[in-house]
This record gives C-alpha cells, structure tokens and sequence, in this order.
C-alpha cells in the first residue's frame, strides 16, 4: 500500500484496512500503480470477473460511491449487484448527483432539457436520475441516513444525495 494512504488511514482510526479495491470503467484511468489499489477491469455488475478479485457475496465492508453512480448505463442493475456484495452490517457511503424534487417541476423540466446533451459532455453523466430511490431499493437495509447536501433545496440542477445505507 501506498505509504501516505497507509499514513492517511492510521489518522483515520483506519488502520485495520489491508485491501482497498477501486472500480474504473474503460473511460476511466487506472490509479498509479504505487498507491496500493487493486483496480478490476470490470463493471460492478460482472460478478464472474469481481470473483476473480475476491469479491464474493457478502464479502465487503464498505463501498464508498462519489459521483459515479450518474454514469452507469444500469443503474439499478449496478445498484443491486453492489448491495449483494456487501456483508450484513457493511455500509455504502454515498455522494452522489440527484435529480431536483418532483415539488419543483420547472427544475425537472429543466433536467429533461439538459439532459439531451450532458451525457455527451460529461462523461455520461445524468442529472435527473432518482438515485435515492433507485438506492433504497437496491436490498433490504438496516438503516438508511440519505439526504441532500446541507445547502440543497431541492431545485438545483445538480443536486446531491449525501448519506449511509447499513445492509442487514
């Protein structure tokens, strides 16, 4: 592992951490090969190629997601392949863009217009997903802590969702 991560970790309280394992898709880079990830040359969604990883069912602690999950093709294909991967108690800590609240439907016109081209710029990108939803719906949780970033209202045209989800 990368010295400064392993350092960063042992602040952290973290210490315990021995394998951390990062996703790319083909649009991504890989990370540099010193900083001690393990990144599988696959979706979340191939669950033959993860095995080769050591990802089984039930199997991780943690899935930290941070403005991915706009770009997957399937998101909830994705969603639920993350989610049996977890073990019971494990957490998914999200970041995530969010479409605007229904309430403000001026905002989520605005999203569908947007829309035509944002992907195209950005990486794939969508902005008018209900990703909460889409999340929430992933597995049967323990506990699920999911919000919009402090300052959201609820009409921006990239919204967040911030929180935790525990499997159970």
């Amino acid at each position: 592992m990368h010295a400064q991560l392993a350092i960063n970790l042992q602040r952290a309280g973290l210490a315990e951490i021995s394998t951390i394992i990062g996703m790319s898709g083909p649009k991504l880079p890989l990370a540099p090969p010193d900083l001690g990830l393990t990144i599988p040359a696959c979706g979340a969604e191939d669950s033959t190629a993860l095995e080769a990883y050591g990802l089984l069912p039930s199997t991780v602690d943690t899935i930290v997601t941070v403005k991915v999950l706009c770009s997957v093709p399937a998101l909830q294909a994705t969603c639920k392949s993350l989610y049996v991967l977890l073990k019971s108690g494990g957490q998914w800590l999200v970041y995530e863009h969010i479409g605007a609240d229904p309430r403000y439907r001026v905002s989520r016109w605005l999203q569908r217009v947007y829309q035509l081209l944002w992907p195209l710029v950005m990486g794939g990108c969508n902005i008018n997903r209900d990703t909460t939803d889409i999340l929430k719906g992933a597995g049967s949780w323990k506990s699920v802590t999911l919000g919009r970033m402090r300052r959201d209202v609820g009409w921006e045209m990239l919204g967040h969702v911030v929180g935790t989800l525990v499997k159970r």
